[in-house]
């Protein structure tokens, strides 16, 4: 009898313990899932910032493969984000290039980005009420480097989320400071639906970009590695009057502090 009692214990500790892994299993799953740094696509912007106080560091890469008509290149970007407010979002970087063996220094950048409006806002929540879509607004400026303009580009940006699917559309007017250079205006469409709480999928489309001109379709995936490091990878594809073809593959991580 002492026998099987002892059994009886030895297998409600094993019960137990299982229980106690799960939840540290569960919980390390929930907090993959609220990294909260407003890079949230590729090409697309968010309206989410960081929260204040937060400070977010990215490196990203994109890289176009040699044809006919030029080498291959590979683009770079580096850069800090402060959140300085829970609305508002300060961000510096940089842009260089690798052709030839030889890297050389784009563009340095300073961005601000306003949340206006969220669905998830506090204060809505607590009378009960929901805002209907997300409002938000960025406006950067980058300094060109010997041989590159400087550019002002601003955004204004709407998101609305249906459970585990978020969608994002940007307006986007681009003016380079370069003589005979007129506004640019580019439509950026995102949607983001994550499979588990730390791996989404995201889909983007682009009607024109600076690199390689037509519309551009984004495929990636977006992997939370662990509540304060994420990685983002994707091809995008171009279609062209000879057809649709890959255009370059893109990668971007992120760490909050």
């Amino acid at each position: 009898m002492k026998n099987m009692n002892n059994s009886n214990s030895f297998a409600s500790g094993i019960t137990n313990a299982k229980r106690v892994v799960l939840l540290i299993v569960l919980a390390l799953l929930v907090q993959t899932s609220q990294a909260h740094h407003g890079k949230d696509f590729l090409v697309a912007s968010s309206c989410t910032t960081p929260h204040e106080g937060s400070l977010c560091a990215h490196f990203n890469t994109q890289y176009f493969s040699e044809n006919h008509s030029s080498e291959s290149l590979m683009l770079f970007s580096s850069g800090l984000i402060y959140g300085l407010t829970d609305d508002i979002g300060l961000e510096f970087h940089s842009h260089f290039n690798t052709m030839s063996s030889s890297t050389h220094v784009e563009a340095l950048a300073l961005e601000a980005r306003y949340n206006i409006l969220s669905e998830a806002d506090e204060h809505s929540s607590l009378d009960g009420t929901t805002n209907p879509f997300s409002l938000a607004t960025s406006l950067e400026f980058e300094k060109g480097i010997v041989g590159h303009p400087s550019v002002l580009e601003s955004r204004l940006i709407i998101g609305k989320e249906f459970g585990f699917i978020m969608l994002v559309g940007n307006l986007v007017v681009m003016q380079e400071f370069e003589e005979g250079q007129h506004p640019e205006t580019q439509f950026v469409i995102g949607m983001k639906t994550m499979i588990t709480n730390s791996i989404g999928m995201l889909v983007e489309l682009l009607n024109n970009n600076h690199h390689t001109e037509g519309t551009q379709l984004s495929l990636g995936c977006s992997i939370a590695l662990m509540k304060k490091f994420d990685v983002t990878i994707g091809t995008n594809f171009i279609n062209q009057n000879h057809g649709t073809m890959i255009s370059s593959f893109q990668s971007m991580m992120m760490y909050t502090f």
